[in-house]
C-alpha cells in the first residue's frame, strides 16, 4: 500500500530537481517567501467578497451627475454687470459683450427648483430658486461672489417665486403671500439656549395665503399683483386690474407699465398713479417681462419683443384712455424664447431666454446695421420631442435641435427630427406595472391583484413612465419621481424625488453603470446615477459652488 505514495514523492523531488536545474532564480525567490502563519490576534482581514457586499448595501440615492442646458429666465444689468439667472445657477457677464466673469451654481441639480428672478440691493445679490429658496451672494467683486446667507421655504413661510425691492427692503412674494425678508431668519441660525436647532420664528405675511406677483411702491403703500387683481398688501384693498407691473420713471409722469393676461393674449400698458389706464396696446402670447429703458418700453413675449416709443400722442396701434405720456411707434423684433430684456447702453439691449442669451442692436449706428442680433450664446432649453440610440440624443424644439452625447455636451445641430419616442403612458417592473389616467394626474400601479394610486410631487401633470434599476420612473412637470415597493410593507415608495423644470419629455434608462439620462423640456439634458448618500453633490465643471451654508459660514460672511 505505501508503493504509490513513495513514487509520488520520488517524481515530486524529480521534478523539483529539473525545475532547480532550469530556473534556478525562480526557485530561490519561491524559497525566500515567509511561510502561511497565523495571524496575530486582533489583526484585521479584509474579505474583498464582504467588502463588495456591503458597498451594494450602503445606502445610495439617485442623483444628477451631470448636465447641459436650460432657461434663462431674468437679468439685471448694474453697471458693467449683466447678473442672469440660467438654470440652477446665476451667471455675471460683462454687460457690452457677454464674457462669462463668473458663474455660480445655487443648488445640486435636481434638488431645488430654477432660479427664476433677482434683484440687486447695494453689494448684495439675491436670487429666487423657484419655489424652494433665496439666496443672498456678496457681489463686491463679481469675479469672486460669495454666499452670505440662504432661507428656505421653511424659513420663509411661503414657497418664493418673485423678488422685489421696495423702499431699500427686499420683498419675497410666491405662494402663500409676501413677507419682508429682513423679518425672516436665515437658514442655519435658529438655536435655542443651549445650542440646538430649533424651529425658525415665521416672518409676518401679508395677503396671507395668497399667491403673489412682483410687488411695487404706491401712494398709500405698497400693492402688488393676485392673478389679475391689484391688492394693497396690508389691506388686500381691490384697486385695479394688472397680472404685471413695473414702475414708470418720473420723467413720464410716474405710474406704472403693465401687462393684463388672458388665453390667448394680453393688453399691455401704461397706468397711472391711481391704477387707471392711460395708454393701451394689444400683444399675442404671454407676456414674460415688462421694462422701461430710453424712452422705450418693452413688452417680452415667447414669440417676439414689442417696444414702443413713449411719446405725447398715441400710435398707430395704441389707444389713449387719459392724458400723459402714450405709447406711440411701435417696433416688433421676431425672437423664439425670450423672456426679459435689458438696456447695456444706448440703442444696445441685452436679450435672454430659453434660446439662450444674446446683445441687439436695434437703430444703425454708422456703418453697423440696426435691427442685429450682434452676439449670441445659444442653448438647448426648450425641447419638446426626443428620440436616442442610448448613446446619443437628438431633441428637437421649435428654437432648433440638439445632438446631446450622453454625459457630455450638446451641439445645435441642421437636423430637423422627423419621427420622436413616443413619451410612455405604461411601465412594467418585476414586482408590478404602472399606468398614467387620460387626466394625467394619478398613475395607478399594480402589484398582485392590487391597485395603487400615486400623484406626482409638487402637483405636476404625468408626461411619460420609465422603468429602470428596479424601479418606475414617473416623469412630470416638475421633475422625476423614482417609485419602489416594500414587500414587507405592502406599500408604494417614493425612494427620491428630481427636481427639474419640465414637463419632462423622454427617460432613458442607462446603458451601463444604472440610473437613467433625460430631456426636459425647459432644463436641457442630464443623467441621473445612484451616488452614496454621504458623497458630496456633483457641481457643473467651470462653477462655482454654493452648496451647504452653515451658521458659522453665515456669521462669517456677514462679519469678516
Amino acid at each position: 500500500m505505501s508503493t504509490p505514495r513513495v513514487r509520488t514523492i520520488s517524481l515530486l523531488s524529480a521534478a523539483a530537481a529539473l525545475l532547480s536545474a532550469l530556473f534556478p532564480a525562480l526557485v530561490a525567490s519561491l524559497l525566500a517567501l515567509p511561510a502561511c502563519t497565523k495571524a496575530t490576534e486582533g489583526t484585521p482581514v479584509i474579505d474583498e467578497a464582504e467588502v463588495e457586499a456591503l458597498a451594494v448595501r450602503a445606502p445610495r440615492a439617485m442623483r444628477v451627475v451631470s448636465s447641459f442646458g436650460g432657461a434663462h429666465r431674468a437679468m439685471v444689468v448694474d453697471g458693467n454687470v449683466w447678473f442672469q439667472t440660467f438654470a440652477n445657477r446665476v451667471l455675471m457677464l460683462e454687460s457690452e459683450t457677454g464674457t462669462l466673469i463668473s458663474d455660480v451654481e445655487l443648488a445640486p441639480r435636481g434638488t431645488t427648483g430654477p432660479a427664476s428672478d433677482l434683484v440687486v440691493n447695494g453689494n448684495s445679490l439675491f436670487v429666487v430658486l423657484e419655489r424652494d429658496a433665496v439666496v443672498e451672494l456678496d457681489i463686491h467683486q463679481p469675479r469672486l461672489p460669495k454666499v452670505r446667507a440662504r432661507w428656505t421655504a421653511t424659513e420663509l413661510g411661503l414657497e418664493p417665486m418673485k423678488l422685489s425691492l421696495v423702499q431699500g427692503q427686499v420683498l419675497v412674494s410666491g405662494d402663500g403671500g409676501v413677507v419682508r425678508l429682513s423679518e425672516a431668519a436665515a437658514a442655519g441660525t435658529s438655536f435655542d439656549e443651549k445650542g440646538r436647532p430649533i424651529a425658525p420664528v415665521l416672518p409676518r405675511r401679508a395677503l396671507d395665503g395668497m399667491n403673489v406677483g412682483t410687488v411695487v411702491e404706491a401712494e398709500g403703500g405698497p400693492v402688488a399683483c393676485v392673478g389679475r387683481r391689484i391688492l394693497r398688501l396690508e389691506t388686500g384693498e381691490y384697486l385695479g386690474a394688472a397680472s404685471m407691473l413695473a414702475p414708470m420713471p418720473d420723467e413720464f409722469g410716474g405710474g406704472y407699465a403693465f401687462a393684463l393676461q388672458a388665453s390667448e393674449g394680453a393688453e399691455v400698458g401704461i397706468l397711472g398713479t391711481n391704477f387707471r389706464e392711460r395708454s393701451s396696446s394689444a400683444l399675442r402670447g404671454t407676456v414674460r417681462s415688462l421694462r422701461v429703458f430710453e424712452r422705450r418700453f418693452l413688452a417680452v413675449t415667447e414669440f417676439e419683443i414689442a417696444t414702443w416709443k413713449l411719446e405725447t400722442k398715441p400710435g398707430p396701434d395704441a389707444v389713449a384712455h387719459e392724458a400723459g405720456t402714450q405709447l406711440g411707434t411701435p417696433t416688433f423684433i421676431p425672437v423664439k424664447g425670450a423672456r426679459d430684456v435689458w438696456c447695456v447702453r444706448p440703442n444696445r439691449y441685452a436679450v435672454a431666454g430659453t434660446f439662450g442669451r444674446s446683445l441687439y442692436r436695434l437703430l444703425p449706428e454708422g456703418d453697423k446695421p440696426g435691427d442685429v442680433f450682434y452676439w449670441s450664446e445659444r442653448m438647448p432649453g426648450r425641447l419638446d420631442v426626443a428620440v436616442s440610440d442610448r448613446r446619443r440624443t437628438l431633441a428637437a424644439g421649435v428654437e432648433g435641435s440638439w445632438m446631446y452625447l450622453i454625459g457630455e455636451k450638446a451641439e445645435l445641430v441642421d437636423r430637423p427630427l422627423t419621427e420622436a419616442d413616443p413619451q410612455n403612458a405604461r411601465a412594467e417592473v418585476a414586482w408590478g406595472s404602472a399606468s398614467c389616467d387620460e387626466a394625467r394626474e394619478v398613475v395607478t400601479f399594480r402589484v398582485g391583484d392590487r391597485a395603487l394610486s400615486y400623484k406626482p410631487s409638487r402637483t405636476g401633470l404625468v408626461s411619460t413612465l420609465a422603468a429602470a434599476d428596479g424601479k418606475i420612473w414617473v416623469g412630470h412637470d416638475h421633475g422625476i419621481d423614482i417609485v419602489g415597493y416594500d414587500a414587507k410593507s405592502g406599500e408604494l415608495v417614493s425612494e427620491s424625488r428630481i427636481t427639474l423644470a419640465g414637463p419632462m419629455i423622454a427617460i432613458y434608462p442607462n446603458r451601463v453603470g444604472g440610473g437613467v439620462n433625460y430631456v426636459a423640456r425647459l432644463d436641457g439634458f442630464g443623467v441621473i446615477r445612484p451616488i452614496g448618500i454621504d458623497q458630496a453633490p456633483s457641481t457643473t465643471p467651470g462653477t462655482v459652488s454654493a452648496f451647504g451654508i452653515g451658521a458659522a459660514e453665515q456669521q462669517g460672511a456677514k462679519n469678516p
